[in-house]
């Protein structure tokens, strides 16, 4: 055989040599094929990766999305100083103010955090942009009025936090401060209950203010600490006392109504008819009021016994109550405390007219 036909055209072509196609062959066939010249392999081009669509489209809807929060928290910050502006105006008040009052402030309390980032760097990028003076004019101090309102925590001159021992999501008690801020709060609490007991037994919310500072001013002056902050929790605290009052004040002199005024117990029809006519004569009127009501003549306007009954089983049924602990508050008593137990005793008559119409007409 030739030499020129011992090769064949296939081992002309890179890789496509005998010993690669056929590993049977002669080993002078590998020798020859080995000794052919071997091309480098063929680089891969490579090309960036380009996202989808639907990537893209996600990317383009997560940026409008964050442009349209901190767009949103920006008009939010700016209606809110508008409507703070209008308050201040209404009420008469102004105050100085400095260039970081006047700049509008988002409402980052309600807004996302990738919006709160976008508008820092839009703030920042605009501290550093220069600004000629003819495009932003300087803006001027609004200049305030009249006397500052206090902050919503009435806080004393030189006053401490109050300190929590117990954190939980339900009405607030005194049980959760420290015994000293526990002891100050309950103290505060009996002082309003005099307070609304001698002067306002149902006081409106800007009174109700002005006696739970009154009580709670007292009560840290009487503790002979420091004086703490009132704060909105203490605040509640001392309020609810207010309700408290009101319904132990039902509780206490319900039974004198029964007894005092000569209302019959039981459910038989004629106790029924009796207690609803003696009802309607002590209602129509007043005359639960006086002492005496004899032949349709009154005397001893409001000196019938259950009055000075209902005030020891209210204020001085023991050492620990209101009248006996702030005797200057009771001493005399005040008509305003005559008022809430003869509210009392008529809202008590009413309940009892009711009761014994409805079993009437049953």
């Amino acid at each position: 055989m030739s030499k020129a036909s011992s090769t064949s055209p296939i081992s002309s072509y890179p890789y496509c040599t005998y010993a690669n196609l056929w590993p049977g062959l002669s080993k002078t066939a590998r020798k020859a094929s080995s000794n052919e010249e071997v091309l480098p392999p063929r680089q891969r081009e490579t090309r960036e990766r380009r996202p989808t669509e639907k990537v893209a489209q996600q990317i383009r809807d997560k940026e409008d999305t964050t442009t349209a929060k901190a767009a949103t928290a920006v008009r939010r910050a700016a209606w809110a100083k508008k409507a703070q502006h209008k308050r201040d105006k209404e009420a008469g008040i102004t105050q100085d103010a400095d260039a970081s009052d006047l700049e509008e402030q988002p409402d980052t309390a309600a807004t996302s955090k990738p919006a709160a980032v976008a508008q820092s760097h839009v703030r920042d990028a605009d501290r550093m942009t220069p600004h000629s003076s003819e495009s932003s004019p300087t803006p001027v101090p609004i200049k305030r009025v009249g006397r500052v309102p206090p902050p919503p925590s009435a806080h004393l001159e030189g006053s401490v936090q109050a300190q929590k021992i117990t954190e939980h999501a339900g009405c607030p008690k005194a049980s959760d401060y420290e015994e000293v801020a526990k002891e100050v709060i309950l103290a505060a609490g009996n002082i309003y209950c005099c307070l609304i007991s001698t002067i306002d037994g149902f006081p409106d919310s800007g009174t109700e203010i002005e006696f739970i500072r009154t009580a709670w001013g007292r009560a840290n002056k009487d503790a002979g600490v420091p004086p703490m902050a009132l704060t909105p929790s203490i605040a509640k605290i001392i309020k609810q006392r207010g309700s408290q009052l009101r319904g132990e004040a039902k509780t206490k002199l319900a039974p004198l109504v029964e007894t005092m005024y000569g209302f019959g117990s039981g459910h038989r029809r004629v106790t029924i008819a009796v207690n609803r006519a003696l009802a309607e004569d002590l209602k129509s009127q007043k005359t639960y009021v006086y002492k005496t009501f004899v032949d349709d003549i009154c005397q001893g306007i409001y000196q019938h016994p259950a009055i000075q009954k209902g005030v020891n089983k209210l204020w001085f049924s023991n050492t620990r109550d209101e009248g006996v602990a702030y005797t200057d508050m009771f001493n005399p008593l005040p008509i305003p405390a005559i008022a809430l137990i003869l509210t009392t005793v008529g809202d008590n008559k009413a309940i009892f007219m009711s009761l014994s119409l409805f079993l009437l007409l049953d």
